[in-house]
């Protein structure tokens, strides 16, 4: 079996063979945001098969445990992988297709703290199931070792409008409305479900409706926790804007979400989040 390798700064991504039918499976990796050399070093992977040969990987198992994934994935599936960002949270996201043309996509985990991630996202999927607002969980494993699940493909592009646009705005008041059965109090904060990483590129425009993928970080938080992160988080990563600037820019629409909840002043969500946050993004810090 030949995978072909593809390197970014960050991780390795592993394709088969493409052709029209398996395109799908090269949207596992996006150039979302990035340099005009990453897009152009992705097209040239892409297209031109020398490219790709040249990134052949003839003994796959070598380097992840290939056969171990195929196994657990229906049978004759064609897979692509990405090896995910090293450190302890670190997990192989899948995306397949069987033999009988159904897309799915699946993660194995290993490490301890990447295994709790898992477990959190399978317990959501789980919740949420009835929303329509999540791909559907197929199956999963749970053992000492490592944990691995599968689920529907969610088939769709990354929005092209990054802004808080009204289907935005509709996953926010669907999350809004909605409690995990683990509820939290947060010094008198109200809370809701958030998802977690609330962000362009884990959306997926699907038939015209917004889905929201990779659920491992969603839980309990006190409100604004994702409308925070759609625009502090995807500003500061692509646009190298400050924090004070970011939150000069979206007074209003925080004052628009928040008013929703017959809430004034939302200074103290705004000092939760970047508090809780401080440590991961350390610009955030001049909000306390």
């Amino acid at each position: 079996m030949n995978l072909y390798r593809f390197k970014t700064f960050r991780t390795s991504y592993y394709f088969p063979t493409y052709t029209k039918k398996k395109e799908i499976l090269y949207s596992l990796y996006t150039p979302f945001g990035r340099g005009k050399l990453s897009k152009w070093a992705w097209w040239m992977f892409k297209h031109i098969a020398p490219c790709r040969w040249m990134m052949k990987c003839s003994h796959p198992n070598e380097e992840f445990p290939y056969d171990q994934i195929k196994s657990m994935c229906p049978e004759n599936s064609e897979l692509s992988f990405n090896m995910g960002t090293p450190g302890d949270e670190q997990k192989i996201s899948v995306l397949g297709i069987d033999s009988e043309g159904n897309y799915f996509f699946a993660k194995y985990s290993q490490k301890e703290k990447a295994r709790e991630l898992s477990r959190n996202e399978i317990y959501v999927l789980n919740s949420l199931k009835e929303l329509n607002i999540t791909p559907k969980l197929l199956e999963h494993i749970d053992n000492d070792e490592f944990v691995f699940f599968r689920t529907t493909c969610v088939n769709g592009k990354n929005p092209t409008d990054k802004s808080l646009n009204q289907d935005v705005w509709s996953l926010l008041k669907t999350l809004d409305q909605y409690h995990l059965p683990t509820h939290r109090e947060f010094n008198g904060l109200k809370s809701c479900l958030s998802h977690g990483d609330f962000t362009p590129w884990n959306m997926i425009v699907e038939e015209g409706k917004y889905r929201l993928i990779d659920w491992e970080m969603a839980e309990e938080r006190p409100l604004g926790f994702d409308v925070f992160t759609f625009t502090l988080v995807q500003e500061m990563l692509l646009n190298q804007l400050s924090p004070k600037v970011i939150v000069k820019k979206y007074a209003d629409d925080y004052s628009k979400y928040f008013a929703s909840w017959n809430i004034l002043d939302y200074t103290p969500y705004l000092q939760w989040y970047a508090k809780e946050l401080s440590e991961k993004y350390t610009d955030l810090k001049e909000l306390l």
